[in-house]
């Protein structure tokens, strides 16, 4: 990986700012305060974002701004990759939000997390960095703060073990012995439950062959019974079809029973009928003799006719009186309307209409009109009434005619129907006597079909006997069939207990069988675990950190005795990877050193732990750069000249040193000199 280029916006002391990194050697030059270490932060966060407990929010976004953002340019194989993170404050508090990651001008807006997680995939870290220790890599790797590497020396041996460990990735031995132990714990906690369980195996093994030995001699005994059982079965069988023929005859004795009785009543109703038809003939003879001759005028159909024709001129004239009627009352209301309008002139002074005064010569010439129209409507008035009178004489005899016609129309009728019905009384007559000489010959057949039934029914007394013998029979071998039922049911339902039983101990056997395969196998597992899979890891573990060890001791000495050349001070690692110091022939500690000795055992302890992990993480796509910051805090001038060696010694593509120290300048290819006015930081 090598930077190309940085913006800023609202970063800390930044307001906007571009900056750009050119490959070689390049110093970070500025005072103390000047923001020099702002940019290494920027370049962290662009990376990794927000990182609990050391990169916050509050730590990046320049006070009284509400939005910043941190754009990074990166090249990694061959590919232009720029990532830009942005910081809003929400009230108090300060968040990432959605940034956007472009390779090779392919921009993908991602949260957050998607971008730690494309970050970690395309700089090859470990995918299990991505939910903490984000950083932990590159801050040993790229970037380390100067006070970091400081305190990771003077930190107690055991913290600063667990530390190397978990950057060398050596925790995941530990990780792996303590899942193991835990595991094994399991597995002998199963292990008791699995003995537990197969406590009664033979007991239950020995009960299921003492189960299939009963069961076999229930089934010998099933087997006897069965042929018992199908032998009176066909007895039964036998005595039933004997049975049913004598049943079938004793049926048909039942059935002459039935027929004697029926043919008993049907005689009885015949004799009855006969009666009853004798004293028929009887009266129809007598009704005959009284029936009277027709008249020989009159007919009914003339009769009816002249009805019609009387009825419809009686509905004439009963429509004359109605108009005449009608008439006589339109000429009395034309007399009583002409006097009162003479009444009405006596009064009247002006006409209702015009208003005009009304003189008595209109008067008296209206009075005289209406009297001359008097005169003439009671005339008209006295000719229909005379007329009325006429109608209504008129009327009243041709009703009389009327009613005479209907009473010789009803006298004629019941004569034409009374002979009408002494037509039908002789064909009756001529019917009931063919009637008795067919009951004469009906009476001789039933009598004869009894003598025949009851010659047939004496027969059969025998077969009544036969059937009872033939029942009690049959009751017998019923019982008899009933025993061997209920002993072969009470044998067959001991037998479905006893499969039942079998069933559910070869199922609990089975289980027990697999339960001890299973306690086998744990008991394997276990020992495998304890004697084979422990002592690997262990030895594997020993035999990493051994080489990682030797690796690091001969680092950090190479390096610690290129930046101090006093043959008196000489250091080596133990295996806690803890600085041993050797002065003048005596041990002496860490913090008996002077400043610039004590940086510059730093200094050897970061490059060498720098090329231990390149060396040992062969996915990471950050070793072409490193970040130095302050790496001459305290050193001579003497020393300072060493800085030149190093850069020599490491043949990194970009070096990034972070110092202000101006003697440095000599030393590299490029210098970005960092100032600030007032509050705002700016590149020179």
């Amino acid at each position: 990986m090598i930077l190309n280029w940085l913006k800023l916006k609202n970063i800390r002391s930044y307001l906007e700012q571009e900056l750009t990194f050119p490959e070689g050697t390049i110093l970070l030059n500025g005072d103390i305060g000047t923001g020099k270490t702002t940019i290494l932060l920027a370049v962290e966060f662009a990376l990794f974002g927000l990182l609990r407990g050391d990169t916050t929010g509050s730590t990046l976004l320049r006070h009284g701004s509400r939005e910043g953002s941190v754009s990074l340019c990166f090249t990694l194989d061959h590919q232009e990759i720029i990532i830009t993170r942005s910081l809003k404050k929400n009230g108090k508090t300060i968040a990432q939000t959605e940034g956007i990651i472009t390779i090779n001008g392919t921009e993908k807006p991602a949260t957050a997390i998607e971008l730690k997680s494309a970050i970690l995939e395309l700089l090859g870290y470990p995918s299990s960095f991505l939910s903490k220790n984000t950083s932990l890599i590159y801050r040993y790797t790229v970037y380390t703060p100067q006070e970091e590497m400081k305190a990771i020396l003077f930190e107690d041996a055991e913290t600063r073990l667990l530390l190397l460990r978990k950057i060398f990735g050596m925790d995941k031995y530990q990780q792996i012995q303590e899942n193991c132990s835990k595991y094994l714990k399991h597995l002998r906690d199963q292990q008791k439950i699995f003995f537990g369980e197969l406590q009664d195996l033979d007991e239950k093994e020995k009960n299921l062959l003492q189960k299939k030995s009963e069961q076999e001699s229930i089934l010998l005994l099933v087997k006897e019974k069965q042929p018992q059982l199908q032998e009176v079965q066909q007895h039964i069988t036998n005595t039933q079809e004997a049975l049913q023929k004598t049943e079938q005859l004793l049926v048909h004795a039942h059935h002459l029973q039935t027929q004697l009785v029926r043919y008993e009543e049907q005689l009885a109703s015949v004799l009855s009928q006969r009666q009853k038809t004798k004293e028929r003939i009887t009266i129809l003879q007598q009704h005959l003799s009284h029936i009277p001759s027709l008249p020989q005028t009159h007919l009914p159909e003339s009769l009816e006719q002249d009805i019609l024709t009387l009825q419809e001129h009686i509905n004439e004239i009963n429509q004359q009186y109605g108009n005449t009627k009608m008439q006589l009352g339109s000429y009395q209301a034309r007399i009583e309307n002409a006097q009162e309008t003479i009444e009405q002139l006596t009064t009247l002074e002006n006409c209702p209409l015009c208003l005009q005064t009304v003189t008595p010569h209109h008067k008296q010439t209206v009075r005289s009109q209406q009297h001359t129209l008097i005169q003439n409507h009671q005339q008209d008035y006295h000719t229909t009434e005379k007329t009325l009178r006429e109608l209504e004489k008129t009327l009243s005899q041709k009703k009389n005619e009327l009613e005479e016609k209907r009473k010789t129309l009803q006298e004629t009728a019941y004569v034409h129907a009374q002979h009408a019905l002494s037509q039908e009384h002789k064909k009756e007559l001529a019917y009931l006597e063919e009637q008795l000489s067919l009951d004469q010959e009906r009476i001789a057949t039933i009598n004869k079909e009894k003598l025949r039934s009851h010659s047939e029914l004496f027969n059969t007394k025998k077969n009544q006997e036969e059937s009872l013998l033939l029942k009690k029979t049959q009751e017998t071998q019923l019982h008899q069939e009933k025993i061997l039922l209920l002993e072969i049911n009470a044998l067959e339902t001991s037998l479905q207990n006893k499969q039942e039983l079998i069933h559910l101990l070869e199922k609990d056997i089975e289980k027990k069988r697999i339960t001890k395969k299973r306690y086998e196998t744990l008991k394997e597992t276990h020992h495998w675990l304890t004697t084979t899979f422990l002592p690997l890891m262990e030895s594997m573990e020993k035999h990493v950190m051994t080489k990682i060890y030797h690796d690091f001791n001969d680092r950090f000495q190479t390096w610690f005795s290129m930046l101090i050349q006093d043959e008196t001070l000489q250091s080596r690692l133990d295996m806690s990877f803890t600085p041993f110091l050797i002065q003048n022939g005596y041990e002496t500690d860490l913090s008996n050193l002077s400043g610039g000795e004590k940086t510059s055992c730093c200094l050897a302890y970061r490059l060498a732990l720098t090329k231990v992990i390149n060396d040992l993480l062969t996915t990471l796509q950050t070793k072409d750069i490193l970040i130095l910051d302050e790496p001459t805090d305290g050193f001579s001038p003497q020393q300072i000249e060493k800085i030149g060696d190093v850069l020599d010694e490491l043949h990194l593509p970009q070096i990034i040193i972070v110092s202000h120290e101006p003697k440095i300048e000599s030393f590299v290819e490029h210098v970005i000199t960092v100032q600030k006015e007032g509050h705002e930081s700016s590149i020179a």
